[in-house]
């Protein structure tokens, strides 16, 4: 292939005049030859001529780029070196007169990324040449900002005249930018100040380089003119991610204190010599970006109106999305630029810009006009954009206010002046403005809250909260909006009203503000709105923002007001229990209806597949979509009143929280949610969606940790609808309730029986018996997940429960501590079968939940201080066989490697309770004795455990899992006298420290083997486990 047929083939491309046949044809044979091996020398040809035109040395370029990146493979490393070495001298040849700067920067922008993805793809390769390579493109990186210095500080034509030609002219002559924020954000740490000062120095006169490019001629509108305002977003978004990386490195530059004097600065002006960025120069370069952005990021008119001046605006909705009025692309694309130059301009100095382009727009226009209301917008939207600078404030008493205070109150204020609400007549549309203004109210309330409670003029905050009130409240119930803030969109304004109430009536309450009647009337109000038909599907977050609303406006009603407390509690009942009270009466009747009409009067089946015919049947999915809704709705209720729970230590033992104003709702919650517990047990009891458990249980779970004492009653219908809805599809999400009754209620002796009782209940239903086989959770991982978890929270919870009387060493103990030891018997029996068998599933979570009940068992054996703990240790005393064949069955599951430093803990409790166990078996006059002697205690645990490894191997050949002389050699494998030496040291270390004629008053036998020696022993277990499991995987027992 010649480079004619290259040249050729790219002109009759590029032409607009070339026949449709051969343009396709010349494009099927340009895509064909790029990845052919000639290909990187006939492009690199094009390149070298003396005078390539554009049509031929662009795609060339192109191709290179594309090779760079697919096909390096090509190339060998020298020829590669010898491509980047091309590149460079041709970078710094094209200063001449050879290339048109069009084409130079067009080519420039392909270059920097393509390098720097070559450097790093032969990293692979020799060292020696990688690493030349790596210092070329470097190097080559100062050239070509050399380049861009002498380009951008020469004559500039003159700007044209329409907005097609300024892109297009932008794109061709000052795209290098792009190349510059690739340049600096790949250059090395040492080069990159340079860069940036040489970046500084592009722009001689404001109007030229990077801020020339920011400043591209606006379109009229994009509906207007589509393919404008599609040239003026494509030439843009490069432009505003470039002045990104220039600023952040400016930024990063400034944190780092490189801040010198102007006369420094002053030095070397002109020339490539690194200098330092002062101060001044930030603040220029940032404002003049902020400034030029002001004006780019403005709505379109559109954004305020579809239609004609003087005619309504059409009410949008259904998720319909027409032309937009914002320029959304640009907007996304220059938030993280307005945050980074608010931090380097400040709070006082970007308040100071915002007001000056309003003021500005006042000026020209007038107050009332639609050039003021696109200023007003976009101030919002930076004040929303770079809410970081002033999130950082924290106002002390006594302290006087921030400057930039008054600036944002201010702005706020304006907007009712700008773009006032009808107070009669048609309802004015919700527009990108109302959107702006309620978002930067969400980010910028926990701000400016405390200040308005610390500003000493009462009417400020009144004045401020009635502002979000009345625009949250006219965002949501006004039907006409434009479609940039309708449903569908990514800035509805109904999402962001909800949001700014929400985050008002929270901090307003934290900041000492009290809930008036127009703050509780407008929640209310927002809460009808979102439950009508037309809203209550497409908001359903919105909803429960508002019932968070209500909870945070019930903080701050005053106690002494009554009534405003009163109506708080009957709106939640109104607008959350209700609906849920709805939903289970229709769910009841309609499953009652469809069990009614399929059970056949001549059936004989019997009475048990009947009931189990009835407790499938299936409801509509609308009342099931309701029942979720009003779930969802309650949760939200509950979660927002726990911000609020102040509970002591002996919360389980009071049941009350501490006086608030939203006490009084707190137990209305509870006690609601409870009146409809029963018909929810019912349905739960059907066949629901998954989701519709895990709604239930975390209702479950808060109602627990809010009011422990209310929900006692409840315990028993909650223990068995989790025995009969535990295995099915999303029953197990009941666990987590069961997990946060054992943490709330176990404590109690009463209830340590019946929990442990309940959980082996659960162990002993054929489904978890079926579990209990060989990785029998494979089948079902949720459930085994679940019952795992439960396991191990029951043990872990145990190991502090105090009983009402404390376990002597002579057995006698009273009825309800009797109770509880056998019932810990019952379940351990269950807990320790389940817990081996799925120890080895293939399942990542539930092995790792297997392994964590077996460390739990062992937490509670070695808790010295717990009054289970001693019955724990003469169940693992006769069953510690089960917790070593765990151990070895933890290794031949294929996510071994997951929980492997688990598994080293585990070895080592084994040790530690053989270890204990026999000191516990010595007769207690010479257990009252100490010290004993460590050799008597090493050589009791040494048999004991030598009798767990043999019942271990033999349990494992008797269930078929491994032969007994491969579990043997195994567990051979381990330092097992070295772990007994150290663990029999610990414990009767232990033992001492615990007085000598007991176990101590608390605390287990804690750090594992952690003295000198220890280490070097865990060490030394760690290399035999980690070549152990490398050896089951190697020898195919993990499958």
């Amino acid at each position: 292939m010649s480079v004619a047929q290259f040249v050729q083939a790219a002109c009759v491309l590029s032409s607009p005049a070339s026949d449709a046949a051969l343009r396709h044809s010349a494009d099927q044979w340009l895509t064909a030859f790029k990845k052919s091996v000639e290909a990187w020398a006939v492009a690199q040809q094009v390149l070298a001529a003396q005078a390539p035109g554009l049509e031929s040395a662009l795609p060339a370029a192109q191709i290179l780029a594309w090779k760079a990146k697919k096909q390096l493979g090509q190339l060998s490393l020298e020829q590669q070196s010898q491509l980047v070495e091309v590149l460079r001298e041709r970078v710094g040849g094209l200063a001449g007169p050879r290339l048109p700067r069009a084409t130079m920067v067009e080519f420039l922008t392909v270059l920097p990324q393509e390098c720097e993805d070559a450097a790093v793809a032969v990293q692979s390769g020799v060292a020696e040449q990688a690493f030349q390579l790596k210092q070329r493109v470097r190097e080559w990186c100062l050239d070509v900002m050399g380049w861009l210095h002498g380009v951008h500080c020469s004559g500039v034509q003159e700007p044209s005249t329409t907005v097609q030609q300024s892109a297009s002219e932008a794109k061709m002559r000052l795209v290098g930018v792009d190349a510059v924020s690739e340049v600096i954000e790949h250059a090395s740490e040492a080069l990159a100040p340079l860069l940036v000062n040489l970046v500084l120095q592009l722009p001689a006169q404001v109007e030229q380089g990077l801020l020339r490019l920011l400043a591209l001629p606006r379109p009229q509108s994009p509906e207007v003119d589509e393919a404008a305002y599609e040239a003026w977003v494509e030439a843009l978004l490069p432009a505003v991610d470039a002045a990104y990386e220039v600023v952040e490195h400016m930024l990063r530059l400034s944190r780092d204190g490189d801040d010198d004097g102007e006369q420094q600065a002053q030095e070397g002006t002109g020339t490539l010599a690194p200098r330092p960025i002062t101060a001044g120069e930030r603040l220029d370069f940032c404002c003049t970006v902020l400034g030029t952005l002001l004006q780019q990021l403005q709505p379109f008119q559109a954004a305020f109106s579809q239609l004609g001046p003087g005619q309504a605006a059409q009410a949008w909705g259904g998720g319909s999305y027409p032309p937009q009025g914002l320029p959304q692309a640009v907007r996304d694309e220059a938030e993280v630029v307005v945050d980074v130059i608010a931090e380097v301009l400040g709070g006082d100095l970007l308040m100071q810009r915002l007001q000056a382009a309003i003021e500005a727009a006042v000026a020209q226009h007038s107050v009332r006009s639609m050039q003021t209301a696109l200023a007003l917008d976009v101030a919002f939207y930076c004040l929303r954009c770079g809410a970081g600078v002033y999130g950082s404030h924290h106002h002390q008493a006594g302290q006087a206010l921030p400057v930039w205070f008054t600036g944002v109150l201010r702005v706020y204020s304006l907007a009712g002046e700008v773009w006032p609400l009808p107070q009669a007549g048609p309802q004015a549309p919700v527009t990108a403005l109302d959107y702006d203004l309620l978002s930067s109210v969400t980010v910028l309330a926990p701000v400016l809250l405390p200040l308005l409670g610390a500003a000493q003029d009462a009417s400020l905050p009144a004045g401020f909260v009635d502002l979000v009130l009345s625009r949250s409240l006219h965002a949501v119930s006004s039907p006409l909006r434009t479609p940039d803030v309708s449903h569908g969109s990514t800035t509805d304004a109904v999402d962001a009203a909800v949001d700014a109430v929400r985050a008002v009536c929270s901090f307003a309450a934290s900041a000492g503000f009290e809930t008036t009647e127009s703050m509780l009337g407008t929640i209310e109000q927002l809460l009808q709105l979102l439950q009508q038909p037309s809203r209550i599907h497409q908001y359903q977050i919105a909803h429960q923002q508002a019932v968070v609303a209500l909870v945070h406006a019930a903080e701050g009603v005053h106690l002494s007001n009554t009534h405003l407390l009163q109506r708080a509690a009957a709106s939640m009942q109104q607008y959350v229990f209700a609906p849920l009270t709805a939903a289970l009466q229709q769910l009841q009747q309609e499953l009652e209806h469809t069990s009614a009409h399929s059970e056949h009067p001549a059936s004989t089946a019997g009475a048990a597949g009947s009931h189990s015919r009835h407790q499938r049947q299936p409801a509509s999915s609308t009342t099931l979509w309701q029942l979720q809704w009003a779930l969802k709705q309650v949760q939200a209720l509950l979660n927002a009143l726990e911000l609020y729970q102040v509970y002591d230590d002996h919360a389980a033992h009071s049941g009350a929280p501490q006086l608030a104003p939203v006490a009084g709702m707190l137990t209305s919650a509870v006690e609601a949610f409870l009146g409809c517990w029963q018909p929810l047990v019912v349905v739960c009891r059907r066949q629901l969606p998954s989701e519709t458990y895990q709604d239930v249980s975390l209702c479950l779970t808060s109602c627990i940790s809010l009011d422990p004492r209310a929900f006692e009653p409840a315990l028993g219908s909650l223990a068995d609808l989790a025995a009969a809805c535990f295995f099915s599809p999303g029953g197990s999400q009941l666990g987590q309730a069961l997990c946060r009754a054992v943490e709330a209620y176990g404590s109690q002796p009463q209830y340590q029986q019946p929990l442990l009782g309940m959980l082996s209940c659960l162990l002993s239903t054929p489904q978890a018996q079926a579990m209990a086989g060989m990785r029998g959770g494979d089948a079902n991982p949720e459930a085994a997940q679940a019952l795992l978890s439960l396991v191990g929270c029951t043990l872990r919870q145990a190991a502090s429960w105090q009983c009402s009387q404390t376990y002597p060493h002579d057995g006698a103990c009273d009825s309800p501590a009797s109770a509880a030891a056998a019932a810990l018997e019952a379940l351990l029996s269950l807990a320790l079968r389940l817990a081996v068998a799925n120890a080895a599933c293939n399942h990542k979570e539930v092995s790792q939940r297997a392994v964590a009940s077996l460390s739990a068992l062992a937490v509670l054996a070695l808790e010295w201080g717990s009054a289970l703990g001693s019955t724990a240790r003469e169940f693992v005393r006769r069953q510690g066989s089960g917790v070593v064949q765990g151990t070895l069955m933890a290794l031949l599951s294929l996510n071994s490697g997951a929980h492997l430093p688990k598994v080293v803990s585990l070895v080592g409790d084994v040790a530690l309770l053989a270890a204990a166990c026999s000191l516990t078996s010595l007769p207690p006059q010479h257990q009252a004795a100490p010290p004993q002697d460590p050799a008597a205690v090493h050589a009791m645990a040494s048999q004991l455990l030598a009798s767990w490894l043999a019942d271990a191997q033999a349990g494992m050949a008797a269930a078929g899992i491994l032969p007994q002389a491969t579990a043997a050699a195994l567990l051979g494998r381990l330092d097992w006298d070295g772990l007994l030496r150290q663990a029999t040291v610990q414990v009767l270390q232990r033992q001492q420290e615990g007085g000598g004629s007991s176990w101590g008053s608390s605390g287990r036998v804690r750090g594992g083997l952690g003295s000198p020696g220890g280490v070097e022993v865990r060490r030394a277990m760690q290399r035999s486990l980690r070549q152990m499991a490398d050896s089951i995987r190697q020898a195919g027992l993990c499958t």
